[in-house]
């Protein structure tokens, strides 16, 4: 009995070591080995999950060498695989490189990281906006040879968070707006009427004086001083009307021609048009409207300086779906006019208050300025259901847009 047990035959069924030999071999079928070997599987089986990922993935050794890149990278990305095994990886942007190490150094040190946002470059050149999870990669001992990366584009999801964004500033913008030019024009009304004796007294007291008393000259300021307040309650003013007189046809072409007939510009600026023939009237009030084109113009101005370029272009354009850098332009079909200068440009932290009343940046220059040219244009194309975009120009400078609807077209109550 004693040898059944211990030394069985080679067909022998007893308990010996044999036997036990047998049943390890068996034991994939059950334990641990063959779990691995089963969810995973063999390399067949990890090819075949990450050929069938949606999300690209991507491995590279220590040092940044391409070593698997799935069917989805290719999609992403645009190499194929051939074009990325075993050189380093080509989605790193130029300049990332060394970023890029960091993070693989991190990985293999065990820190890998889940939902990293990063841009990364496609075979053409643009970039695209991916969100990136990692983990390291290990050989059959166990021993970490490189990174593995889960890569997901998330440019639509990028690009719907930047709308809501921009939408967000556009909203609290013309808000603020409203409730600013609500306030001023109160105060226009009531200062108004206080400025008629203002106006008026000067010229009785002048007629009490008699002829070279002192008291002329302090008269003669004074009723200067009542002028320019009375230029910038009109201004105030013009604010708060919300429903222009009788509007007919406007030719924004022959405005821009109108303009430049009444204003010089000064010796060292340099003024180009380019204005589009035939343009499809606008519904409008003409007089301010072309104010709208004077405070634009004298903007550009004083944005030059001594010298430069200004460039104003007319044209017609269909907007198919909301667009502007600054304004939210809907669709519709619009008379643009375009007033380009070669000035410093507006600063960012700037930009989203440059037409709110009072506000201006002109006091570092040494002149004195009311803040409300650029609030006038804002509302009396509001008036005209239209919009003002404001664009910076490659190199420096600024372009101001301003788009109104062609005359019998829909139209979208404006915002900012």
């Amino acid at each position: 009995m004693g040898t059944r047990t211990k030394t069985p035959g080679p067909g022998g069924q007893g308990k010996g070591r044999p036997a036990r030999r047998e049943t390890t071999r068996r034991r994939p079928k059950g334990g641990a080995a063959s779990r691995e070997e089963g969810v995973l599987g063999s390399d067949e089986g990890i090819r075949a999950l990450i050929q069938a990922s949606p999300a690209a993935i991507v491995s590279v050794d220590p040092s940044g060498i391409v070593t698997s890149w799935s069917a989805s990278a290719e999609r992403l990305f645009g190499w194929t695989a051939q074009e990325a095994l075993g050189r380093p990886n080509p989605i790193v942007p130029k300049g990332k490189q060394s970023e890029f190490l960091a993070l693989v150094a991190r990985v293999i040190a065990g820190e890998g990281f889940s939902g990293v946002r990063v841009r990364r470059q496609k075979k053409d050149g643009t970039l695209v906006d991916v969100s990136i999870s990692t983990a390291p990669l290990l050989d059959e001992a166990g021993r970490v040879k490189g990174a593995m990366a889960m890569i997901s584009d998330i440019s639509a999801e990028t690009r719907t968070e930047r709308e809501l964004e921009k939408a967000t500033r556009q909203l609290a913008r013309t808000e603020r707006l409203e409730t600013a030019t609500r306030v001023v024009a109160k105060i226009a009304h009531d200062l108004n009427n206080l400025l008629i004796p203002v106006l008026g007294y000067p010229d009785l007291i002048r007629a009490e004086l008699p002829p070279g008393s002192p008291a002329l000259a302090f008269v003669e300021k004074m009723q200067r001083a009542a002028r320019e307040i009375h230029g910038i309650n009109q201004h105030l003013l013009a604010l708060s009307r919300q429903d222009p007189s009788e509007r007919r046809s406007v030719d924004l072409s022959l405005l821009v021609q109108e303009l430049l007939a009444r204003r010089k510009p000064p010796p060292r600026i340099a003024v180009s048009t380019d204005l589009a023939s035939g343009l499809p009237p606008v519904l409008g009030e003409k007089g301010r409207l072309l104010r709208v084109l004077e405070n634009l113009y004298e903007n550009a101005i004083e944005a030059v300086g001594e010298s430069g370029r200004i460039e104003i272009r007319t044209d017609e354009i269909r907007v198919g779906e909301p667009t502007g850098s600054f304004a939210r332009i809907e669709p519709g079909e619009y008379a643009r006019v375009a007033i380009s200068d070669t000035g410093p440009g507006i600063p960012r932290e700037h930009i989203d208050r440059i037409f709110e009343p009072f506000f201006t940046t002109k006091e570092s220059t040494g002149r004195r300025r009311s803040g409300l040219g650029l609030s006038v244009v804002h509302s009396v194309v509001r008036e005209h259901l239209g919009y003002v975009d404001v664009e910076p120009r490659e190199g420096g400078g600024t372009t101001f847009l301003v788009y109104l609807p062609v005359a019998g077209a829909p139209t979208t109550p404006s915002g900012s």
